[in-house]
């Protein structure tokens, strides 16, 4: 009986023991599970403060890159605007050119056609002023520019009944030198018309290659409407204005006196017959002299 309640405290004793080892094993294994919750918490956090860091970053690198893509899009824009604006100048300068081209040929027309007119009025002037006794100090005809340059080159001889003949001759020779002067007028304007619209186009065109170069923008070039002043830019160099626009060669500049004049021709006729029919209609007022000439 004694050998039995000392078993059996013995086992209570070892019964306790492990119970109370349980326990521990218990305490402990809730504490490493609280300290893995707090670590897992820990690092939770911390990952979570760095995902929220490295969004942030991200957010700042989209934006600094949106910014940047508006400012070069707003760059792109203007220099578009610009190469536009300046490709438009340069086709109203090729315009107001062609324009003045055209005003050059109508002028030398004009021009030739009043020399023509005038050289057989004094062509047929001077045959009725021999019929008359008014006679040139040289045998051949005069042109128009020897009367403008030598005005005393007329003689006339000194008959009471021809002195309106002078006086008629006087006249033409004036009217001649008003119209000389008038149509070098015009040539003047016309060329110094033309030399600045030459350097507006050469202004356009350095302007042009300038905004090329600034060029920065990504993939082609802005579409300006106007593809021929935006190809070859690089190949300008050395060109003048006129070829760089592929304008038409300049027309020949006017000369004081053509080439080529009418020898004879129907106004020369008609004015031969008109003065040998009745030369009583020199002596007329001095309009009619005037509208002779055109």
């Amino acid at each position: 009986a004694e050998e039995a309640r000392r078993e059996a405290k013995r086992q209570e004793k070892e019964r306790k023991r492990l119970e109370k080892l349980r326990e521990e094993e218990e305490r402990q294994r809730k504490k490493d599970l609280k300290e893995a919750e707090r670590k897992r918490l820990l690092e939770a956090k911390r990952a979570r403060k760095e995902m929220e860091e490295e969004k942030k970053r991200l957010q700042e690198e989209m934006r600094i890159h949106a910014e940047e893509q508006r400012r070069l899009a707003e760059q792109a824009f203007i220099q578009a605007e610009e190469l536009k604006m300046q490709t438009q100048l340069a086709v109203e300068a090729q315009e107001k050119l062609e324009f003045i081209q055209r005003q050059r040929k109508v002028m030398a027309k004009k021009t030739k056609e009043q020399q023509q007119i005038l050289k057989a009025n004094l062509r047929t002037l001077e045959e009725n002023g021999k019929r008359l006794g008014v006679e040139p100090l040289d045998d051949k005809i005069l042109t128009p520019g020897s009367v403008l340059n030598e005005p005393n080159n007329y003689k006339v001889q000194e008959k009471p009944a021809k002195g309106e003949t002078e006086v008629r001759l006087m006249g033409l020779k004036k009217i001649a030198q008003e119209t000389d002067d008038q149509m070098r007028k015009e040539r003047e304007t016309t060329n110094l018309h033309y030399q600045i619209l030459e350097q507006e186009a050469l202004k356009v065109h350095i302007a042009a290659k300038k905004s090329m170069k600034k060029w920065t923008g990504p993939g082609d070039l802005p579409d300006t409407g106007v593809e021929e002043y935006v190809e070859g830019v690089s190949d300008f160099e050395g060109q003048t204005p006129a070829e760089w626009m592929v304008l038409a060669p300049p027309p020949p500049v006017l000369e004081d006196e053509p080439t080529s004049g009418v020898e004879g021709g129907d106004s020369e006729g008609e004015m031969g017959k008109k003065l040998k029919r009745k030369p009583s209609k020199l002596k007329k007022s001095r309009t009619r002299g005037r509208n002779s000439v055109g």
